[in-house]
């Protein structure tokens, strides 16, 4: 009889610790992963048609300009993953004026804390069509070059996420460029996470 109840409780501990691990494993999701596993959704693929972030305007006319397929994108992929003091002012904003966005992410905003980290060398290099460089001096000449993208303010808690999107056609040593700052919220939703509002924050 004793010898039972020693097993019972045995496999009672044992679930435990397996219910905590898993409870552990949701709470603190690898954000890199998080990154690449939803970087098509996150950064979209208006790209794969116009070549650009940016979309060009309407030739005058309604002339239909043909654009070539690009079989191959370069994206150049600032690695460090940073909270930014400056655009919390505008998702505070953003939030004041979308109360019931603001009541459906209260969870995350009020818990959880911002991603500060680079992504390392085992960050895929492929997505979709998209090659991904860390440096601009690296990016191949001979594919397509559609811009570069800054993720910050990057925070995730339980199943909601929240970041900020930069995407832009130069960079920091490109003459003339230019692009638009995004709010990006997910939720998670059957195991899989699933853009709920991507809205415009300002331009440059």
């Amino acid at each position: 009889m004793g010898g039972v109840l020693k097993n019972k409780y045995h496999v009672i501990f044992l679930c435990l610790i397996g219910c905590s691990l898993i409870s552990c494993q949701r709470k603190t999701e690898n954000p890199s992963t998080f990154i690449e596993n939803n970087f098509l959704a996150i950064v979209d693929t208006v790209a794969y048609k116009h070549g650009a972030f940016v979309i060009p305007p309407p030739l005058p006319n309604g002339i239909i300009e043909k654009r070539p397929l690009y079989p191959h994108l370069a994206i150049e992929l600032n690695k460090k993953i940073r909270y930014n003091k400056r655009i919390e002012k505008d998702v505070l904003t953003f939030f004041n004026l979308n109360k019931k966005v603001e009541a459906d992410f209260k969870d995350l905003l009020e818990n959880g804390n911002y991603f500060n980290f680079s992504l390392d060398k085992n960050f895929q290099k492929k997505i979709g069509k998209y090659y991904v460089f860390f440096d601009e001096k690296k990016i191949d000449k001979k594919i397509k070059y559609v811009g570069r993208i800054d993720i910050e303010n990057l925070k995730i808690y339980k199943n909601k996420a929240i970041l900020v999107l930069s995407e832009s056609v130069g960079g920091p040593r490109r003459v003339g460029s230019f692009g638009r700052t995004y709010i990006v919220l997910l939720a998670k939703e059957d195991n899989a996470w699933k853009i709920v509002k991507k809205e415009l924050l300002y331009m440059t």
